[in-house]
């Protein structure tokens, strides 16, 4: 098992240095069979809002803990804001969402991070509000490349993630459980 950027986890695929990646964010499918499985909404983390949501122009100018690009999250965040004209100021760029996490604690600035990134984070520390408007999504994929040889271990977790609940239902019940989460941790 290998943790990369999905950019270059992407590539590797098509090299055929790995036999199927976990992509987060979109992705060009040339060359790559793309499975959906599910997609989390974004949050912020460290900055008050009114409730367990908040509006993107909220970050206008609100110094930003952010990963460095290429990234999933940094790039649908910059995209959103672009559209909207919204400008937060990124101070620091880190790759690590526990560092982000922990530099938002020292005080440095807010992040944005999916539900899953969001482990050991205690509303009681730090405020944890969904990105409302817009809604905020990163997909994840399962990808093979096209041409690779199918192995049955590979053909085993193509089948595992088509049988997967997926999009519809499981899109449903991550967001329900993290919105209920957020509010119970208010």
């Amino acid at each position: 098992m290998l943790e990369s950027p999905s950019v270059y986890l992407g590539e590797m695929l098509l090299r055929g240095s790995v036999g199927i990646a976990v992509l987060f964010g979109e992705h060009s499918s040339t060359g790559m069979q793309v499975l959906p499985v599910l997609e989390e909404d974004l949050f912020v983390i460290g900055l008050k809002a009114q409730g367990a949501e908040l509006d993107l122009e909220c970050l206008d100018g609100v110094r930003l803990v952010m990963p460095a690009r290429p990234n999933s999250v940094r790039t649908l965040l910059d995209r959103a804001c672009a559209d909207r004209g919204i400008a937060p100021q990124v101070v620091t760029e880190v790759s690590s969402p526990y560092t982000m996490v922990q530099l938002v604690r020292a005080g440095i600035g807010a992040t944005v991070l999916p539900w899953s990134m969001l482990a050991g984070v205690r509303q009681a520390e730090l405020p944890v509000a969904r990105i409302a408007n817009p809604v905020l999504t990163r997909s994840i994929s399962a990808a093979t490349a096209i041409d690779a040889p199918q192995s049955p271990h590979l053909i085993a977790v193509k089948q595992s993630a088509g049988r997967h609940p997926g999009a519809a239902g499981l899109q449903q019940s991550v967001r329900g459980r993290a919105a209920q989460a957020a509010l119970r941790l208010r």
